[in-house]
Formats: structure tokens, C-alpha cells, sequence
């Protein structure tokens, strides 16, 4: 038996494929080289140090949602990751550092006080608002 990577290709994108969003992350011009620090009031990256590009579509496979030492050995482990399978042919096949990926089927409840006056940003799609 051989394997055949145009195959899997069609496999993750097919029957086990879901529905991504993917941006793709890149250094603020804000960050000071020397520390790596942003500036917090800088109006572009919000002092994240971080912006991010369009949202382009993509899939890739859920493999894993739970964490696992032997995953996590590879880089920073956050509670939330989740393990990805990613086909060649997605554009998200070039994802690095910093990038944002969000479930297209999926949504994260969250709770955040909005003051009037502030300049608290909502960023994502809003499902509903309670």
C-alpha cells in the first residue's frame, strides 16, 4: 500500500474538512527591536505588537482538541489550542506564529463589560449579544 498525498489532501478537505478562518500575523512597525515590547498606544496593533492580515477561507482537519505533552513539546501549549491537520492545498498550509484561526462552525461565549466613553473593540463576528 502507497500513500498518496493528493488523496489525504482530498480527505481533509472532504468528509473530516471543516471551515476556517485564517489571518495571517505580522509584526507591528510600533515594536521596539530592542526589547520586543509594543507601544501601548500605538492605533494599529492596540500595543499587541501583532497585526493581522484578511481573513482567507480554509480547511483543515480537527485532530485534536484536548492538550497532549507530546504536541505540546513542540511550542507554547495555551489552554484552548487545538491540533489542526492542514492539507497542502489550503492556504493556511503557510500558518506561523501569531496567526489567528477561528472556527467558522463554532462560538466562544464570553462575558466583557463595555464602558460608554472607552474604546473597548469587539473583534470577530458577534453571534448575539446578551
Amino acid at each position: 500500500m502507497r500513500f498518496s498525498s493528493a488523496r489525504f489532501n482530498a480527505f481533509l478537505t472532504g468528509p473530516v474538512g471543516q471551515s476556517f478562518m485564517w489571518r495571517s500575523a505580522f509584526a507591528c512597525p510600533c515594536v521596539v527591536p530592542h526589547s520586543g515590547a509594543a507601544k501601548a498606544e500605538c492605533p494599529l496593533c492596540n500595543g499587541k505588537g501583532t497585526i493581522w492580515g484578511e481573513e482567507v477561507s480554509a480547511r483543515a482537519a480537527m485532530t485534536n482538541q484536548s492538550p497532549q505533552k507530546a504536541i505540546a513539546m513542540f511550542g507554547v501549549w495555551e489552554p484552548g489550542d487545538a491540533v489542526l491537520t492542514i492539507p497542502a492545498s489550503s492556504p493556511m498550509y503557510a500558518a506561523g506564529r501569531y496567526d489567528s484561526v477561528r472556527s467558522v462552525d463554532s462560538t466562544n461565549p464570553f462575558s466583557m463589560n463595555i464602558v460608554p466613553g472607552q474604546n473597548d473593540k469587539l473583534i470577530g463576528t458577534i453571534v448575539s449579544i446578551s
